[in-house]
């Protein structure tokens, strides 16, 4: 890794952190720009760690950690770890419980969530709760899809730590246009998340 890109994952680190505390504050747009930051990289994660047999999981893998961190903000320890860290070990529980044959809930606590707010949810199993986490879940991942396919490679480029001119390069725009829609962007899905939380 260059120089550059070190520093590109040391500044996400930090943002990440700082971003995890505001979330705590109750900040949602903190959650929203986390996402941004931070949703390439899990989804990449996500993809190698699931099988061909189960890559249809990857997007549900996803929600539920977004949705697991947007319910247990005070989950994460910066003395224990990083938060791309975090993030990749509820991702791998995540795929881990999905992937598993379905368990009696008797059995297996987990398929609705467990005492520190991780979510596991079977609608079969816990129709209530399972409902209501997947509604909730429904809303994170509605509220990046109403991105244009061009908004969502611009924030994909800005959570792997890219710089304007590559991603105007990968998107064939002027890097000043890339620059110009970044604060839109986060606006949207800040407005987007928080109006589907309401």
């Amino acid at each position: 890794m260059s120089e550059k890109g070190r520093n590109n994952q040391c500044e996400r680190e930090h943002e990440s952190r700082e971003l995890m505390v505001a979330l705590r504050g109750g900040d949602l747009a903190a959650l929203d720009r986390l996402i941004v930051l931070n949703d390439p990289i899990l989804r990449a994660y996500a993809a190698k760690i699931l099988t061909k047999a189960h890559e249809h999981l990857l997007d549900e893998v996803v929600s539920n950690v977004w949705l697991t961190v947007y319910r247990a903000p005070d989950r994460f320890d910066p003395g224990k770890k990083s938060v791309r860290a975090y993030l990749f070990g509820i991702a791998k529980r995540q795929a881990r419980h999905l992937k598993a044959p379905p368990k009696s809930a008797a059995r297996n606590p987990d398929l609705v969530g467990d005492a520190d707010g991780e979510v596991f949810v079977s609608r079969e199993e816990a129709p209530e709760e399972g409902a209501a986490a997947h509604e909730e879940r429904d809303r994170v991942q509605a509220a990046l899809e109403e991105l244009t396919p061009e908004e969502r490679e611009i924030a994909r480029g800005l959570g792997e730590g890219k710089s304007y001119r590559s991603i105007a390069d990968d998107i064939g725009k002027a890097h000043a246009s890339v620059q110009k829609r970044r604060p839109r962007i986060l606006d949207k899905i800040a407005g987007l998340f928080t109006k589907r939380t309401r």
